[in-house]
C-alpha cells in the first residue's frame, strides 16, 4: 500500500477516534473505567456469532454498525471485515469505515492488526485473541488492546477490550 493512502487509513482511524465522546456508546454513558473486560468481550462476539447466523450477514451487519445498537457495550463493539480481503463490513464505533480495506491498517507499533486477525481467524480453531495498541474511545491515547475474533464463514468478527 502507498504511504499516503497508509497515512489516510491513519487518519480516518484516528478521526474515527476523535469522534467516540460525540457518539452515545450505550444505554449507559461509558466512563473512562468501563474499559470491558476478556468475559464481556467474549461474550458479546459470542452474541454477534449467533446472531449473524440467526438473521444473515445483510442485516446483521447494519445492526452491527449502529452505535445505538444492541451490540455497543461501552467501550466494547463489533467490527467485521472479510477474512481475505480485509474489507470492513461492519463497525459499530465507526460506520464511516465500513466498505474501506482495512488489511494495512497499523498500530503505533507498526503492527499489522488486520493481518493478525486474519491469521487467527485461519488458524485450526478459527478463533482466538490478538494484542495491539489502538487509541482509547474515550482518552485518545494509545493504550495496549485485546481482541477476540471469530471466523464465521469468510468473516471475522471481532471486539475488544482495554486490559
Amino acid at each position: 500500500m502507498a504511504t499516503g493512502r497508509r497515512s489516510a487509513l491513519r487518519r480516518l482511524m484516528l478521526a474515527a477516534a476523535a469522534l467516540a465522546p460525540a457518539l452515545p456508546l450505550s444505554a449507559a454513558p461509558a466512563t473512562t473505567a468501563d474499559n470491558g473486560t476478556a468475559e464481556r468481550t467474549l461474550a458479546l462476539v459470542r452474541r454477534a456469532v449467533a446472531h449473524l447466523q440467526q438473521v444473515g450477514p445483510q442485516r446483521a451487519f447494519a445492526d452491527f454498525s449502529d452505535p445505538r445498537g444492541a451490540f455497543v457495550d461501552g467501550t466494547l463493539y463489533i467490527a467485521v471485515n472479510d477474512a481475505v480481503s480485509g474489507v470492513n463490513l461492519a463497525h459499530g464505533l465507526t460506520p464511516k469505515v465500513v466498505g474501506n480495506s482495512l488489511l494495512e491498517l497499523q498500530d503505533s507499533d507498526g503492527v499489522f492488526v488486520i493481518k493478525k486477525l486474519i491469521a487467527v481467524g485461519n488458524s485450526p480453531n478459527h478463533r482466538g485473541w490478538i494484542e495491539y495498541k489502538w487509541p482509547h474511545p474515550l482518552s485518545h491515547q494509545w493504550q495496549r488492546k485485546r481482541a477476540y475474533t471469530e471466523r464465521v464463514g469468510g468473516v471475522l468478527v471481532t471486539s475488544g477490550y482495554f486490559p
